[in-house]
């Protein structure tokens, strides 16, 4: 009707349930899939332009860490060592796979989560400075920002 018929594996949308065929959407629409809800739930979403396996990651963060209300990727970190810890003789990217993530995603990840660790290391620092020199975080971030332009 619309074109190739996805099928889906055991290892993607439909656990337990292999060789089950839905006509979800042509293949040359999925980089156009930002998110797929299933009766009102969240079972797919897009992080940049990986597709992230939700009911496999949701499911892993619920077992692992509980009623967790962090960020995705702060979430996606933590869950990562506590499923290594777990698994310690497996590959990254076979644990990314454990928690639903493609392996890109997973080095997007912690691409995102260092640029975040040095921004709050700047910020630290510049609050020290502030302390020291007993200037206030405004003014010091309008010299900074004044120097730079």
């Amino acid at each position: 009707m619309y074109g190739d018929i996805i099928k889906l594996t055991e290892a993607q949308l439909a656990p337990g349930r292999t060789g089950l065929t839905v006509g979800l959407i042509i293949p040359q629409e999925m980089n156009d899939v930002v998110r797929i809800d299933v009766d009102g739930i969240k079972v797919v979403w897009r992080f940049g332009k990986h597709l992230i396996n939700g009911i496999k990651f949701c499911g892993q963060l619920e077992m692992y860490l509980g009623d967790n209300p962090g960020s995705f990727n702060s979430n996606a970190v933590v869950l990562f060592e506590k499923v290594k810890g777990a698994h310690p003789r497996a590959t990254d990217k076979e644990l990314a796979a454990m928690i639903g993530l493609p392996y890109g995603a997973w080095n997007k990840i912690l691409e995102c989560e260092a640029l975040a660790a040095k921004k709050r290391a700047w910020i630290y620092l510049c609050l020290l400075t502030c302390q020291k020199k007993k200037v206030s975080p405004v003014k010091m971030l309008k010299r900074i920002c004044l120097q730079k332009s």
